[in-house]
């Protein structure tokens, strides 16, 4: 029995979500970096258990300002109270998978388990309050520690 709140509360969310705050911090050799940016989100739903991010924003700081554009895919399976997620930055037909997430507590996704990609391991979790996600990615590896928190809204 599941004692969380379903998944397809953050569904819904995610679904009507419109914009993203980002902050990322990056320490490697001793040397920390933190770089904050800002994105419209354009949400399509091809499916009712399939929505696409389409990322279109700036690194504001530091200076100078660099333009990104970023699209994931979200892909829920109620049976297993689970949403993956993947990048496509090679192409919808050559995704990148990133997590499974899964509910951990009230208002609380994490990831099923850790993604390695080489010798780097990316965990998530994701809390939602209100009309605000907060996703929280933190990738560790021999020659760097980088802590990404991205807000939607």
């Amino acid at each position: 029995m599941n004692l969380y709140p379903d998944i397809s509360a953050i569904w819904t969310l995610l679904g009507r979500t419109s914009r993203l705050e980002i902050r990322a911090e990056l320490s490697q050799s001793e040397r920390l970096e933190t770089r904050v940016g800002a994105a419209a989100v354009f949400v399509s739903h091809p499916s009712q258990d399939t929505l696409y991010f389409h990322e279109k924003g700036e690194w504001i700081l530091p200076e100078p300002r660099l333009a990104f554009t970023n699209i994931l895919r979200w892909s829920m399976d109620v049976a297993s109270s689970e949403i993956a997620l993947e990048h496509l930055r090679q192409g919808a037909d050559r995704p990148v998978f990133l997590f499974k997430l899964r509910p951990a507590a009230p208002f609380v996704l994490q990831s099923v388990a850790p993604h390695r990609c080489g010798e780097d391991c990316y965990t998530a979790e994701f809390h939602w309050r209100g009309n605000e996600i907060e996703w929280v990615c933190s990738i560790a590896g021999p020659r760097k520690t980088i802590r990404l928190t991205y807000r939607y809204f």
